[in-house]
């Protein structure tokens, strides 16, 4: 079983924003295989702690799943997972947005620190490795003067918007390459 783990903020305010590309990679690839994400796991009283769907990529068994703690606490969704599907890290794969890439780059890697992604950061300390795949779709870093946290939690506009739609596309491509593939071939793909 392969955990596919997109990094966002829960709720419509924050659907379309920068920070939530890897929401959109999971929900592409929910659509391109006809795999139903649905609430799991309490979160408080109200609240669910992750949504997330079972199905079939090829020939591997997946879990397609979005955490719905906010963005600094997707270390708890994750470790969530893990436990509950018996996952080891390397059959984790990460996709989240990242600032250090230009607009629309998409990088895959096996392993790393945070880049200082607070939604990274939650997950290597709540798993307690840095050793977990990972997907960066890069949004570039915000024009001078706009703080960089306004920049992550607001929507892209016109071609940008086009940008980082095809950019989440190719992304979920990346994923579809490592489960057919394997991470190293899927790297050579990617990069």
């Amino acid at each position: 079983m392969k955990l596919i783990i997109g990094l966002g903020n829960p709720g419509r305010k924050y659907e379309a924003t920068r920070h939530n590309l890897g929401f959109w990679c999971v929900a592409e690839l929910a659509r391109r295989h006809d795999i139903d994400i649905k609430p799991h796991g309490l979160l408080g009283r109200l609240r669910k702690l992750v949504t997330f769907g079972e199905g079939q990529i090829g020939s591997e068994r997946v879990v397609l799943a979005m955490p719905q703690t906010f963005m600094n606490l997707s270390g708890h969704a994750v470790k969530y997972l893990q436990a509950r599907f018996r996952a080891r890290a390397a059959d984790i794969i990460i996709v989240y947005d990242e600032m250090d890439l230009p607009l629309g780059r998409v990088r895959l890697g096996p392993k790393g620190g945070s880049g200082g992604h607070r939604g990274m950061a939650s997950i290597i300390q709540d798993m307690g490795t840095q050793d977990i795949p990972r997907i960066r779709i890069g949004v570039g870093r915000p024009p001078a003067g706009v703080d960089p946290i306004a920049f992550l939690i607001s929507e892209a506009l016109g071609d940008e918007q086009r940008t980082l739609e095809e950019a989440a596309a190719s992304a979920a491509d990346s994923v579809e390459w490592v489960l057919a593939e394997g991470l190293e071939v899927a790297m050579t793909r990617t990069n």
